[in-house]
C-alpha cells in the first residue's frame, strides 16, 4: 500500500509506473522549462536538443499521472515559454555576467526563425489534449516581481501559464473553497527566490489556489517534479496529504527539511496563540 506524505527519489516516469491507479485527487506541478538554461547536454528533461522530444517526454510522464488520478482528478500544470535562437550571451546578462559565452551554442530549432516565440506551453497543452486529457482552462500567472528581460525589441515577459486539465468529463472543481481572486483566469502572484536553489521556488499562494480548487481535506496530492517541496508544505498546512517525486537527492533532502521546518513553525505558532 502506498504511504502518503512521502518523497520518492528517482526519475518521475519510472517512479510513477510503480504507483497505484486511481489514487491521487489532483496533481500540481511545474516541470523543468525547456531550454531556459542551455547546457549542451541532452540527458535531462528540459535539456533535450529538440523541443519535440521534450514535449513527447512530458506527454509520457503525464500519461502515467492520468492513470494514477482518481476519475474526478485534475492536473494543474505550470509552464513557461522560450524564444528560438536567443544569443548565448542572453542568459549571461540575466545572471550578471555579460561576457559569459556558452561552450555549446544551441542550434536554431527546426521550423522556427531566429527570435520566434516558440509557444512551448500551448504545444504541450495541445499534445496532452490529443493524448486524452480534457483541457479546461488556461490561467495567466502574472509575476509581479519578475526581473525585466534585457531586450529592447519586444515587451519584457512577466507571466507564465497554469493549465487546468481533467482526467474525465466530470471532475472535481471546488469553486468556492479558495479566495475570490482564484475564480478568474489572471492570477497576480509574486515569485519566490530561495538562495538554496538556482531557480525560483513555487510560490505558496499559487499552489494553494490550485490545491483548494482541486482537492478537499485529507485528499492526496501528487507532484512528480517536487523540487523544493512547496506542494508538500502547502498540503500539510491545508490538511491534505502529498506524494512528491524528485530526481535530485539533494533537492529531495532539502524539500524534506523545508516541510519539516514549516510544519514545526506552524505548530509552534498555534501553541503560542492565547486561549480566548
Amino acid at each position: 500500500m502506498m504511504q502518503p506524505n512521502a518523497i520518492l527519489c528517482g526519475d518521475s516516469q519510472a517512479v510513477l509506473r510503480t504507483l497505484p491507479d486511481n489514487y491521487f485527487s489532483c496533481c500540481i506541478t511545474s516541470p523543468p522549462y525547456w531550454d531556459t538554461r542551455y547546457s549542451g547536454f541532452a540527458d535531462r528533461l528540459g535539456y533535450e536538443e529538440d523541443y519535440r522530444d521534450y514535449i513527447r517526454n512530458l506527454v509520457q510522464v503525464f500519461r502515467e499521472v492520468r492513470r494514477t488520478l482518481t476519475p474526478a482528478g485534475t492536473l494543474w500544470l505550470v509552464i513557461g515559454d522560450t524564444y528560438a535562437g536567443d544569443d548565448p550571451r542572453w542568459w549571461g546578462m540575466c545572471e550578471g555576467e555579460p561576457e559569459k559565452e556558452l561552450k555549446h551554442p544551441r542550434p536554431l530549432p527546426e521550423g522556427f526563425k531566429h527570435k520566434d516565440l516558440m509557444g512551448i506551453p500551448w504545444r504541450l497543452a495541445m499534445s496532452l489534449q490529443i493524448d486524452g486529457w480534457y483541457l479546461r482552462s488556461d490561467i495567466i500567472w502574472s509575476v509581479s516581481n519578475t526581473c525585466p528581460e534585457p531586450v529592447r525589441d519586444r515587451p519584457s515577459r512577466g507571466h507564465d501559464y497554469v493549465f487546468l486539465f481533467a482526467k474525465s468529463e466530470q471532475y472535481a472543481y471546488h469553486e468556492y473553497c479558495g479566495e475570490a481572486a482564484a475564480r478568474t483566469t489572471v492570477w497576480e502572484i509574486p515569485n519566490v527566490y530561495n538562495p538554496s536553489f538556482n531557480y525560483a521556488v513555487f510560490p505558496e499562494p499559487l499552489v494553494a489556489r490550485c490545491m483548494q480548487a482541486g482537492s478537499l481535506e485529507n485528499d492526496i496530492v501528487l507532484d512528480p517534479f517536487f523540487g523544493s517541496g512547496t506542494v508538500g508544505i502547502v498540503a500539510r498546512r491545508l490538511k491534505r496529504q502529498y506524494v512528491g517525486i524528485e530526481l535530485n537527492p539533494d533537492y529531495a533532502a532539502l524539500a524534506a527539511r523545508r516541510i519539516r521546518e514549516a510544519t514545526q513553525a506552524e505548530k509552534q505558532a498555534k501553541d503560542t496563540v492565547p486561549d480566548p
